[in-house]
């Protein structure tokens, strides 16, 4: 009788070793199924390295007396150890090139195949507060690290929500803030520092309001691109009874945190570096277009309206309806711009000041007060919360002027070209530093 349970259990313990030869080559067969491309890209060990890892195992299996390994987990631990790489490696840390990212290479923006990082090796973080300002972002990513995978779980105690991926070659964490403004963004620079400990770079991607002309008497129209060089709080102050009271000072101006980044800027203003940076962008934001349907595309220069009249003290707010269709509804005209007259309007860089509050600016007075104060050119609501704090640069498409007029119809437009003119700042810092 204790003979046939003998025979009995070893036969059982033979069952599950070939239960896991079977398992290999299944994975085996199911990696020959692969098209070369992708084969060349896996993860998993050879055929030979399999087959060996099998022997072990055999050799580790037979040599644990039958008593110490209850039969239930014959099987189970050696099937995880050959089973869980393979599910990971076909579900999660491999993708395969897109249409966009093909396109995004034949228009000039570089891609390489996967690379797989731990998060101490990533270099660039992408800050949006709004999911609209994220979305184009996400477009432009060539592959998205699964969430679950260990190498990529964020620390303990961190608060923030990433999206973990690559654009062309570089390594990208993209962190949603929770909400607009400054103090939104300074904790979640916090939190994102306890996980990725080696970021050398943040852009603070998105949208912002505008000053309608420059003091170099350049035109700023709708769709353009702002990249900052620094940052002025307009928010910190003092409220009395009849009025509120901005503080000015240095504390209040951030400037450039960091001379490498300085540096790059005034390369960035020259011609040639600007000129190649407005096509690169513009390429970029093509790839988008083509990649949704109709979300991205430029709203019209009918649709771009600048009033004569807001910008003074008989200023009115506007419903959105009016203003959309180009009834201006407060009495004044609509400004004719040089730049609207051209047949192709293509978004144009400008680097300058922003002017940074956890209040939207809706008033052309107080937009040309500043202008005239500070030198902004843009504003938004994110930058003074990362500004000085890490090596940052505010990169927004303007979808207003800042006035009674501000609408949502340019905002998506906007959204895509902040994230194709992050895209282009990411090459252009990459090609200049050699850091990735």
């Amino acid at each position: 009788m204790r003979k046939r349970v003998k025979e009995d259990s070893e036969s059982r313990r033979l069952d599950n070793i070939q239960n896991a030869r079977h398992a290999i080559n299944a994975r085996v067969t199911d990696r020959k199924l692969l098209d070369p491309w992708q084969r060349s890209h896996s993860a998993t060990n050879s055929d030979a390295e399999d087959l060996n890892m099998l022997d072990s195992q055999f050799q580790n299996l037979r040599s644990i007396p039958h008593s110490q390994v209850p039969l239930r987990l014959h099987k189970a631990p050696f099937l995880q150890q050959v089973e869980a790489p393979l599910a990971r490696n076909h579900h999660s840390n491999r993708s395969y090139p897109s249409k966009l990212s093909q396109e995004i290479s034949s228009s000039g923006f570089s891609v390489s195949k996967p690379t797989f990082k731990t998060r101490d090796e990533f270099r660039i973080a992408i800050f949006c507060a709004l999911s609209l300002e994220a979305n184009p972002v996400h477009a432009l990513f060539d592959e998205v690290y699964n969430d679950g995978d260990d190498i990529h779980l964020k620390q303990y105690g961190d608060k923030n929500a990433y999206t973990v991926g690559r654009i062309g070659s570089h390594n990208i964490v993209l962190c949603h803030l929770p909400r607009m403004g400054g103090l939104s963004a300074a904790s979640a620079l916090a939190h994102l520092h306890t996980s990725y400990t080696q970021i050398q770079l943040v852009l603070v991607v998105g949208i912002c309001g505008a000053t309608p002309f420059l003091s170099s008497g350049g035109e700023v129209v709708l769709g353009d691109l702002i990249v900052s060089d620094s940052v002025v709080k307009y928010d910190f102050g003092r409220q009395y009874a009849e009025k509120f009271e901005r503080k000015k000072g240095k504390e209040e101006t951030l400037g450039p945190p960091d001379p490498e980044i300085q540096a790059l800027l005034e390369k960035l203003r020259t011609k040639m570096s600007k000129d190649g940076f407005e096509k690169e962008t513009a390429n970029i934001l093509q790839v988008l277009q083509k990649g949704k349907d109709d979300e991205y595309r430029y709203p019209g220069s009918k649709h771009d309206i600048l009033c004569s009249k807001c910008g003074t003290r008989s200023e009115t707010v506007l419903g959105t309806r009016r203003e959309v269709y180009g009834t201006l509804g407060c009495g004044g005209e609509k400004v004719r711009r040089r730049r609207l007259t051209k047949s192709n309007i293509l978004p144009s860089l400008h680097i300058g000041r922003f002017a940074s509050a956890d209040t939207v600016m809706k008033s052309g007075k107080h937009r040309d007060e500043l202008v005239k104060e500070e030198g902004v050119i843009g504003f938004e609501m994110e930058g003074a919360g990362v500004w000085g704090r890490a090596p940052c640069i505010v990169i927004k498409g303007v979808c207003d002027y800042a006035d009674s007029h501000k609408n949502k119809l340019w905002q998506d437009y906007a959204a895509a070209t902040a994230a194709a003119g992050a895209a282009a700042f990411i090459n252009y810092w990459v090609r200049n530093t050699g850091k990735s």
